[in-house]
C-alpha cells in the first residue's frame, strides 16, 4: 500500500484520502513507517486549498490517534484543524476541535487544561443551540468531575447529557450516559446506590448492539466486574472482566488491554492464584510503560506488592512498594523539597540576625546602667529640694481651697435642690407622655387585629381546603399581624380552583391591597363565570387596575399569582389547568421535579400588557403540585444569606415522597432553623397537592 502511493498521480485529496488509510490499515502495531506518513500528511496540507474538506479530514485523523493512544501526533492534527477553522470563523469546527483536545489532555490526566478546552466548547454549543454537541460536551464534562471525586457535579452534568440524548433519540449517547451514571453511583458506594449502578448498567447492557457497540458492552461488564469484585465475589468478578478483556482485544483498545490485565491480575489475586496474578499484573505494567500511562503503572506496581507480600516474598514485595510510593509521591516530594528548602534558608538568616541584635542590646544595656547611677544621685538631691518646696506650696494653697470649696458648697446646694424639682416635673410629663403612647399603641394593635379577623374571613378554612383536597398543606406564615401573600380556592360541580397569591408589600398595606385581589378573583369566577384560568388573571387585572385608577393619585400596586384548576377526572389521571403571574409552578413526576414558567407581568397596572398564557395538563397518578409565593425563597440566614430559589427546589426534591403532613412540618423546620435570630423577610405562602 505504500508503494501504491509514491505511484499515483491524483489530486491532493486523493492523496490524502490514501495516507489516511494507510495510517489506519498500520493501526494495528506502531509500525516504523506510522511516523513517515504523519510526517507526509503534515507537508500534504500545505497544499490543499479545500479548508472545509482539510479541517473535517484532519478531525477525524486526531480522533483516530486519540482512540489509539498516540497523543503527540492526535495533538498535531486537532491543533491544525482548529487553526484552519478559526481562519474560517467556522464555529461549529472550532467547537469540535476544542472537545477533542480537550479529550487528549482528559487522557493525559491533565485536568486543569481539559477543563479550559471543555468549557470553551460548551460556550459555543450553547450559543449554537446544538443539541448533539451539547449532549457530548456535558457527558465529557462529567467525565472530568468524575476523575476530579467532585461526584454531584459530575451527576449533573451525566443527567444533563441523558436528557439531551433521549430527546434526540440518540442511542450511543443514551448508552454512554447510562454507563457513566451507573460509575458515579458505584463510587458514592452505599448499598442504595450500588443498585441504582447497577441498574443503569443492565438498562446499557440491554440497548447495546454487541456488533457496532462492543466498545460500551466492555465498559459495562468492566464496571459490574469492580462491584462484584468488591463483594469478594471473585468467580463472578474473573467471569466479567474476562469478557471486557476479549472485547479490549477485538477493538485492539491497547489503553483498554493494560487495565483489564491489571484488574485480573487483582482477581487472580483474591483468589489465591499468585502465579496468574503476576502473569497479568506484568502484562499490563509493559503496556502501560509503551503508553506512558502513569496512572496504571501505579495501581499494577500497587498490586504486586500485594501479591508478593501475599506469597511471603517480602524482598520482591518491598520493591513494588517502592515503585508504587515512587509514582505516587513524586510531584509531592518535588514541591516539598523546594518549599523545606526555602524554609531553612529563611530560618538560617532570621536567626543570625537574633544573635547581632542580642549582642547590641547586651552593650547598650551596659552603657545605660553606668549613666543610670550617676543621675540618680544627681536626681535625688534635686528630688529632695523640690518636695520640701512643694510641700510649702501645697499647704497654703489648701488653706485658700478649703475657704473657696466651702462657699461653692452653699452654692451648689442651692442649685441641686432647683434640679430635684425640675427632674420632678419632668418625670412627671414623662409618664404622662408614656401613658398617651401606650394607649394609641394599644388602639393600633386593635384595629390591625380586628384587620386581621377581616382577612382571615376572605382565606378559606384549613378544614375546607382539607375537605376539598385531602392530600394537601398549606405553610402560611405571615411577616406581620396581618400580610400581603393570600391563599384562595373556589369549588364548582366541575372544578376546584386554588391560589397562591403574593400582593404588593407586607403588613397593613399589603393586607388592603390582598383584599381587592382576592375580591377580583371572587368577581371573576362568580360574577363573570370564567372558567379558564388565564381569562380568570386577565379579568382579576382587569378589575384591580378599574379599581386602583379611581383614586386621584398614581396607584401601581397589584400582585402575583400561581393558579390552578383542577379537573374532577377519574381516579387514574388528573386533569390541570395553571396560570401564573410571574410565579411559577413545580409539579413532581416520575421522579423529576418540573418547573412551568410563569407570565412575567403582575396583575396590576402595567406598561405592555399580554394575555396570560393558559397550560394544560393530564397526569398519571402519582403526582404532585407546588404553588407558592417568593417569600420562603427570600428569607436571610443569620450570616445574611438568602435561602434562593435553587435550594427552595432542592428541598422540596428532598421531602417530594413524604406524606403531605410531613412536608409541611419539614419545611416549617427548614425555614424557621434557617431564619434564625433573623427578622422575617417576607410573607411566606407555601401550598403542596398530592394525587
Amino acid at each position: 500500500m505504500w508503494a501504491a502511493y509514491h505511484l499515483t498521480e491524483n489530486a491532493d485529496s486523493t492523496k490524502l484520502n490514501m495516507l489516511s488509510a494507510i495510517l489506519m490499515y498500520d493501526s494495528g502495531e506502531k509500525s516504523d513507517t506510522s511516523g513517515t506518513l504523519v510526517k507526509s500528511i503534515h507537508q500534504l496540507i500545505a497544499k490543499i486549498k479545500d479548508h472545509k474538506y482539510l479541517s473535517k479530514k484532519l478531525l477525524e485523523l486526531g480522533v483516530f490517534e486519540t482512540n489509539h493512544s498516540r497523543s503527540h501526533e492526535a495533538l498535531g492534527f486537532e491543533n491544525e484543524a482548529l487553526r484552519i477553522c478559526e481562519e474560517m470563523q467556522d464555529k461549529p469546527g472550532i467547537a469540535d476541535c476544542k472537545e477533542n483536545i480537550g479529550n487528549i489532555y482528559f487522557d493525559q490526566t491533565d485536568y486543569p487544561v481539559t477543563m479550559k478546552y471543555y468549557l470553551e466548547a460548551l460556550k459555543l454549543d450553547e450559543e449554537l443551540h446544538d443539541k448533539y454537541r451539547l449532549g457530548k460536551i456535558n457527558n465529557n464534562l462529567g467525565n472530568l468531575y468524575d476523575q476530579l471525586n467532585d461526584l454531584n457535579k459530575a451527576l449533573d452534568y451525566y443527567l444533563k447529557s441523558l436528557k439531551i440524548c433521549e430527546e434526540l433519540s440518540d442511542h450511543k449517547g443514551i448508552v454512554d450516559s447510562y454507563i457513566n451514571l451507573g460509575l458515579v453511583y458505584a463510587d458514592i458506594g452505599d448499598s442504595e446506590n450500588v443498585q441504582k449502578a447497577i441498574s443503569f448498567y443492565n438498562k446499557a447492557i440491554a440497548l447495546c448492539d454487541p456488533a457496532l457497540e462492543s466498545k460500551e458492552l466492555g465498559q459495562c461488564y468492566s464496571a459490574m466486574a469492580q462491584l462484584a469484585y468488591n463483594n469478594k465475589e471473585y468467580d463472578r468478578s474473573l467471569e466479567l472482566f474476562m469478557k471486557d478483556l476479549e472485547i479490549d482485544k477485538l477493538l485492539n483498545d491497547r489503553r483498554g488491554l493494560a487495565g483489564s490485565y491489571n484488574n485480573i491480575g487483582e482477581v487472580f489475586c483474591g483468589l489465591g492464584n499468585y502465579k496468574k496474578a503476576i502473569l497479568y499484573s506484568d502484562s499490563s505494567l509493559i503496556l502501560s510503560q509503551q503508553l506512558g500511562d502513569l496512572e496504571t503503572q501505579e495501581l499494577v506496581y500497587e498490586n504486586l506488592s500485594e501479591v508478593y507480600a501475599a506469597m511471603g516474598n517480602y524482598q520482591q514485595a518491598y520493591t513494588r512498594y517502592k515503585l508504587y510510593k515512587g509514582l505516587h509521591d513524586s510531584i509531592f516530594n518535588i514541591a516539598n523539597s523546594k518549599q523545606l528548602g526555602g524554609l531553612k534558608t529563611k530560618f538560617e538568616v532570621e536567626r543570625k540576625e537574633a544573635e547581632m541584635l542580642i549582642r547590641s542590646d547586651a552593650e547598650k544595656k551596659i552603657s545605660k546602667e553606668q549613666q543610670a547611677r550617676q543621675q540618680f544621685i544627681l536626681y535625688a538631691v534635686a528630688a529632695g529640694l523640690f518636695v520640701v518646696f512643694v510641700f510649702s506650696v501645697f499647704l497654703y494653697r489648701r488653706v485658700k481651697i478649703t475657704q473657696r470649696q466651702k462657699a461653692i458648697i452653699e452654692e451648689q446646694k442651692i442649685l441641686v435642690e432647683e434640679k430635684n424639682l425640675l427632674v420632678e416635673r419632668q418625670k412627671a410629663e414623662v409618664e404622662q407622655q408614656k401613658h398617651l403612647v401606650e394607649e394609641h399603641q394599644k388602639e393600633i394593635i386593635d384595629s390591625i387585629t380586628y384587620a386581621k379577623r377581616l382577612q382571615e374571613a376572605i382565606l378559606p378554612s384549613v378544614g375546607a381546603v382539607k375537605g376539598a383536597l385531602p392530600n394537601s398543606f398549606i405553610y402560611y406564615q405571615p411577616k406581620a399581624i396581618v400580610a400581603g401573600d393570600f391563599y384562595w380556592m373556589h369549588t364548582t360541580a366541575d372544578f376546584i380552583y386554588i391560589a397562591a397569591a403574593d400582593c404588593t408589600g407586607h403588613g397593613v398595606p399589603g393586607a388592603m391591597v390582598s383584599v381587592v385581589c382576592s375580591n377580583s378573583l371572587n368577581r371573576a369566577v362568580k360574577e363573570f363565570s370564567l372558567t379558564d384560568t388565564g381569562a380568570i388573571l386577565d379579568k382579576t387585572r382587569e378589575l384591580v387596575v378599574e379599581t386602583f385608577e379611581k383614586s386621584d393619585e398614581q396607584v401601581s400596586d397589584g400582585m402575583d399569582i400561581s393558579l390552578m384548576r383542577i379537573g374532577k377526572a377519574g381516579e387514574d389521571k388528573v386533569s390541570v389547568q395553571w396560570s401564573g403571574a410571574n410565579n411559577p409552578l413545580w409539579y413532581h413526576f416520575n421522579e423529576e421535579l418540573i418547573e412551568v414558567k410563569a407570565d412575567k407581568q403582575p396583575i396590576g397596572k402595567y406598561a405592555a400588557p399580554r394575555a396570560f398564557t393558559t397550560h394544560h395538563f393530564e397526569h398519571p397518578r402519582p403526582v404532585s403540585y407546588y404553588l407558592f409565593s417568593d417569600g420562603y425563597a427570600d428569607q436571610f440566614s443569620p450570616i445574611d444569606k438568602k435561602l434562593m430559589k435553587k435550594q427552595f427546589k432542592a428541598i422540596i426534591s428532598s421531602i417530594r415522597d413524604k406524606a403531605m403532613d410531613e412536608q409541611l412540618r419539614e419545611l416549617e423546620r427548614v425555614h424557621v432553623n434557617w431564619k434564625g435570630a433573623m427578622e422575617q423577610t417576607d410573607d411566606v405562602l407555601v401550598i403542596g397537592i398530592k394525587f
